[in-house]
């Protein structure tokens, strides 16, 4: 008697997804994104390989595609609640956290016991600083799932950004419990680790995660951290850099923009032909500005890290190229003040001055990681060089009253182009990002 044979009862379509997402977990993306259009040719009502081909065009790059394809899929199946999920997860992927958040939302809303999307949506909290939203979005989390180590990161980063270190450890460390190999645990106590200020453990922890993922940015910039902190001398930028951190949001927006006004209100703004003495009152509120932000310590710190070998390694041609030239910068500036200053030349002063307050722009061009956000800071950067250029060939000719208004109505242009950017990129960010209304 013979062996029946079961009938395959795959449809084509399952057989190319299959083959997809074995080529997904190999990590061929471009031939995982084929099999997945084959399957779609071959059904094109099948909802799971549109959402599925979704993510795989997010991790090429391809982000029109991806949300296309997402968006596809949850037209087809709305009452499944993985192709919102997946949908949120392009969403996060490419920065809109804003709608990332709201297709989580629709997924819970299709199975409100769904994990995954519970934390995607906290993840959108703590990367928009919704700090006490992330935070109880953890903890609904681990209620659902007391051993998922990414809850217990996640938890453990909304701790450490709201000021309760000890907490924020105690949950690191029972996430790397639970994922004893996860870089993500690793690297986020290591960053623990330097606001306690033990470089040695944190340091430990840096080197273990890029041991495990050589290409795991957030470690990378950790081991960079403890290089520029390494020489005594700086040690002190990082435990003030750690302190600011801990201060309310907002902080040193505050006090920056109030003390440039108030600088900038005595240089220019109330009469243009003050004495040196007074003038000189300028200078402070810049210099206090320095002091509250990171403008000055990031750029210094990074030059100094790029003396050691594993510096100059792990630091990209950005961070160092463009450290390099804004210590170059500060020194130049640093020595215009002085001389003037001692020399009693006010024209040096006036240089100084304004120049000081140009710096902010080209420092939040550096600090600039979206690459159009980059090119929008270049623009305003040259459009300050011209300002500055016109400036000092006016300063030239021989002074006068309409010479010095010149002067001052360019000076205020700087001055308020100085403070856009200091904003620029989180309003861009805020406005064509991440929309949230």
């Amino acid at each position: 008697m013979e062996e029946e044979v079961p009938e395959n009862t795959e449809s084509p379509a399952d057989l190319f997804i299959q083959r997809a997402e074995m080529l997904m977990d190999a990590k061929r993306y471009e031939d995982a994104r084929v099999q997945f259009l084959n399957a779609i040719a071959s059904d094109p009502e099948e909802a799971s390989a549109y959402c599925r081909l979704g993510v795989c065009c997010s991790l090429l790059g391809m982000n029109a595609e991806a949300l296309e394809y997402g968006s596809k899929a949850v037209s087809l199946k709305p009452e499944w609640s993985d192709v919102h999920y997946q949908l949120a997860w392009i969403y996060n992927r490419i920065g809109e956290k804003y709608k990332a958040e709201q297709s989580a939302r629709n997924a819970l809303a299709c199975e409100p016991d769904f994990a995954e999307a519970l934390l995607l949506m906290g993840w959108t909290f703590l990367d928009r600083s919704r700090l006490e939203e992330a935070l109880v979005t953890a903890e609904q989390v681990i209620a659902l799932q007391p051993d998922n180590a990414d809850a217990f990161n996640l938890q453990g980063l909304a701790c450490l950004r709201l000021g309760k270190l000890d907490d924020g450890q105690q949950a690191l460390e029972q996430a790397l419990r639970f994922k004893p190999e996860n870089p993500t645990s690793l690297a986020n106590l290591g960053y623990v680790d330097l606001q306690r200020g033990d470089w040695a453990t944190a340091e430990e922890h840096f080197r273990d995660a890029l041991r495990l993922d050589p290409h795991y940015e957030f470690a990378r910039l950790g081991v960079s951290e403890i290089l520029r902190a390494s020489n005594p001398a700086f040690r002190w930028i990082s435990v003030y850099r750690y302190w600011l951190d801990r201060q309310p949001v907002g902080f040193s927006w505050i006090v920056v923009f109030l003390l440039l006004m108030i600088g900038y209100g005595i240089a220019f703004l109330f009469r243009v032909d003050l004495e040196t003495g007074n003038r000189m009152l300028a200078f402070a509120p810049i210099l206090l500005a320095f002091a509250v932000t990171g403008t000055f310590i990031e750029p210094i710190s990074q030059a100094f890290a790029l003396l050691t070998t594993a510096g100059r390694l792990l630091a990209t041609r950005w961070e160092a190229v463009g450290g390099l030239l804004l210590t170059l910068y500060l020194l130049i500036w640093g020595t215009v003040l002085i001389a003037g200053i001692g020399l009693k030349l006010e024209y040096l002063q006036g240089i100084a001055l304004v120049t000081g307050y140009a710096y902010l722009t080209f420092v939040q061009t550096w600090r600039s990681d979206l690459r159009w956000v980059r090119i929008s800071m270049v623009v305003v950067s040259m459009l300050v060089v011209v300002m500055l250029g016109a400036m000092v060939v006016l300063s030239a000719f021989e002074s006068t009253r309409e010479t010095e208004a010149q002067i001052a109505v360019m000076g205020i242009g700087v001055f308020l182009i100085g403070l856009l950017s200091l904003l620029m990129p989180t309003l861009f960010y805020r406005i064509f990002y991440q929309p949230d209304p």
